[in-house]
């Protein structure tokens, strides 16, 4: 040229193109391979997998071929687990609308799915922060999101159930909140999963399933989940099987499930017609007797324990709703042991003062109530 300098032409290529011709998703897999696996490579490793799989679709097709996240799984299983390489994972997840500053709704059920097959290899102050992350994640998908989660294998209810039968009792606060964020999708199949969790479930503590309980009866409550839905999987069964639990906050749950099947005049005509209290009466007072039990039976006959629409208003006439429920909380108190002196007069003088009304003495009288008391009079 004029200017006595020479002009070169560079041909560019993308990084795409470039790993295609080296060997694809498979050369991206051996940057992670255990030779590579400490700690200052594999977190750049990983981050050039996801942008191959964030960036270009078709790669994502080819990975899942290569069976990448069973490989994956291998490899990271084997190393120092860190929020940095899971930050990553949910990137890949989110197919990259994952930020540090907001979480994107899970896209990729297989990524998904390996970071909960890596979950319990973690310390639960990681676990922690996983499942935090997880909760973002679904409260930002749409519904579809959501229901791709509970419907992929390995996932959805079966996952979450047996984190609370594996994981520290430290972690169920988050792992209810996991949980509720799928609740608006429950359906009969999941509401039967979650009874028979509390019901049969011999590894799960305690305190979990009084939470999920607590949980199914809330969405039951504000209406959120049709009590059609309980019925349909055995409602009475179910609620039984919640007062014949050994623990006292199963049982206090089933109380509340109880009163959530009464709030249909027709099933409470037929609960009582078919000696629904009586087999009430015969499971609880085969447990000791609790103050809490006490309190929910009186709350229950009171109509307290219904639908959160349609509870009678704080400070009004206390009516008695369902004196099935004071014939059963007056054979519990019968049960009581000398030690429970005192629960047993509370109690009673508290049914006594519901009998100061002239409509409640009527709706006992025709209940049979002086058959009660003649009962506990004798067992006296």
């Amino acid at each position: 040229s004029e200017l006595g300098g020479w002009v070169q032409a560079h041909n560019t290529r993308c990084l795409q193109e470039a790993i295609g011709d080296l060997g694809g998703m498979a050369l991206a897999l051996r940057l992670l391979a255990p030779r590579n696996t400490e700690t200052q490579t594999q977190v750049p490793a990983l981050r050039i997998v996801a942008g191959l799989l964030v960036r270009w679709s078709p790669n994502r097709i080819a990975f899942a071929d290569l069976q990448g996240y069973s490989v994956l799984l291998y490899l990271l299983s084997q190393s120092e687990l860190s929020f940095e390489l899971f930050e990553i994972l949910f990137e890949i997840a989110t197919h990259g609308e994952d930020t540090p500053s907001r979480r994107g709704s899970l896209k990729d059920p297989l990524c998904t799915l390996l970071i909960t097959d890596l979950l319990p290899l973690c310390a639960p102050p990681l676990q922690r922060k996983i499942l935090r992350a997880i909760e973002d994640s679904l409260l930002r998908s749409p519904a579809s999101a959501t229901r791709l989660w509970m419907e992929t294998p390995g996932l959805g209810l079966p996952i979450l159930l047996n984190f609370m039968r594996t994981m520290a009792s430290s972690l169920y606060t988050v792992l209810l909140a996991v949980l509720s964020q799928m609740a608006p999708l429950w359906g009969a199949q999941e509401l039967e999963q979650l009874c028979m969790f509390v019901i049969g479930d011999q590894q799960a503590a305690i305190e979990g399933k009084g939470q999920i309980l607590e949980l199914v009866n809330q969405r039951l409550s504000s209406r959120n989940m049709n009590i059609e839905v309980l019925r349909s999987v055995g409602g009475w069964d179910l609620a039984l099987c919640f007062l014949d639990h050994r623990d006292e906050c199963i049982r206090v749950g089933g109380i509340h499930t109880l009163g959530l099947l009464l709030e249909d005049p027709k099933a409470t005509k037929t609960f009582s017609k078919k000696g629904g209290w009586e087999a009430a009466r015969r499971v609880l007072t085969s447990h000791p007797v609790s103050a809490a039990g006490c309190v929910a039976m009186l709350q229950l006959s009171l109509g307290h324990l219904g639908f959160e629409d349609s509870l009678p208003v704080e400070g009004g006439r206390r009516v008695v709703i369902h004196p099935g429920a004071l014939e059963v909380l007056i054979s519990m108190v019968g049960a009581c042991t000398q030690e429970q002196e005192e629960l047993q007069c509370t109690t009673l003088t508290t049914v006594e003062m519901l009998a100061e009304d002239r409509g409640n003495v009527m709706t006992l009288l025709g209940a049979g109530a002086l058959d009660w008391m003649r009962g506990i009079l004798f067992a006296g």
